[in-house]
């Protein structure tokens, strides 16, 4: 009974730090949290169900002894802007982090410049900002950053980062440990797509992630063109503009020969585009194949399924229908 009592008040002061301490500014102490939710002798602490922290719980947080062995921090989804960005730069007793989560909040180019210019990221191997907006100015900081040089995971999937941004990428060598890339939704274009895969830097990539770019033939051709294999595995064009013109560069691309996942899933292919791919030797250790999203029909279908050189594809290729099973999930093709 009593220690049913004790959980329930534990609950109750942690309720009310993530509720009444947001209406408040912030006057209630944020450590009740931040004990709820750190793990592994205080080195994992992921605070994506601790209600909004904001700017001003962040700057709560950055004061706080208790985060003096995180290795491992995930802020996702908590309305943190620039100024939060800055409190995490300056945080005094944050120097051993790894991995950092900031998905789903509202950092800037001032944000991303404090970052990158903070001594408490020279150990980060993962850092992943999907849906902020640090923009070709906050890649630009991430690039010439004399601390953040070790990453091996990188994602900034729908920044607004463009094709200036995909170039800056490519030309530092900040990322030449990079071993996967998440670029979604950034309109790259070919001159940003083609800017990556030429890069001396970027030639450790085993997965890399560019649906919604606004690819064309242009880059496919490019990717043909490419003197030698890549150590790719995975690669994500999903929502492009590749068709079946791209389609016949791409199926013949040495530099997949090591491609074990391809999504090409709304890309305008149609028969002979499916009837193509059927026909790469190149495309042989293919395990995944995704093409739903193209018209490509029973036929199209029937010949990925039967084909010698696809012979190790472990999915189903599925057929796509205007009223299909996935549609509320996928919807249909999208501007950019």
């Amino acid at each position: 009974m009593a220690s049913m009592l004790k959980l329930s008040i534990s609950l109750v002061i942690i309720f009310s730090v993530v509720t009444t301490g947001i209406g408040l500014g912030w006057s209630y102490d944020i450590n009740p949290l931040i004990f709820n939710d750190l793990k592994n002798g205080g080195k994992y602490l992921d605070m994506s169900l601790s209600g909004s922290l904001g700017d001003k719980g962040i700057k709560k947080l950055a004061k706080s002894r208790m985060v003096r062995k995180v290795e491992t921090l995930i802020l996702e989804g908590h309305e943190i802007t620039d100024e939060g960005a800055q409190a995490l730069a300056e945080f005094p007793f944050l120097k051993n982090l790894k991995l950092l989560s900031l998905k789903r909040n509202y950092v800037g180019p001032r944000g991303m410049q404090a970052l990158a210019q903070s001594e408490n990221f020279k150990s980060i191997t993962s850092l992943d900002l999907w849906g902020n907006k640090i923009g070709l100015d906050g890649v630009r900081a991430l690039a010439a950053s004399p601390f953040i040089k070790n990453l091996k995971f990188l994602d900034l999937s729908a920044n607004q980062i463009g094709s200036a941004g995909a170039v800056t990428l490519a030309e530092s060598s900040n990322f030449k440990n990079l071993e996967e890339l998440n670029l979604g939704n950034n309109n790259i274009g070919d001159e940003g797509f083609i800017a990556l895969i030429q890069s001396p830097y970027l030639a450790n990539l085993i997965r890399l992630d560019l649906q919604g770019n606004n690819i064309s033939p242009k880059g496919m051709k490019a990717l043909h063109e490419l003197p030698s294999k890549t150590l790719l595995k995975l690669l994500i064009l999903k929502r492009n503009r590749i068709g079946d013109e791209g389609v016949r560069y791409l199926a013949h691309a040495l530099a997949l020969k090591n491609i074990k996942e391809l999504d090409l899933q709304w890309n305008g292919i149609t028969i002979p585009g499916a009837e193509t791919l059927a026909k790469s030797s190149v495309l042989s250790q293919l395990k995944i194949l995704k093409m739903w999203g193209n018209k490509i029909d029973e036929s199209g279908v029937k010949v990925l399924s039967e084909s010698d050189n696809l012979k190790n594809l472990t999915n189903t290729i599925e057929i796509y229908e205007e009223k299909g099973p996935h549609n509320w999930i996928e919807g249909g093709p999208q501007p950019f």
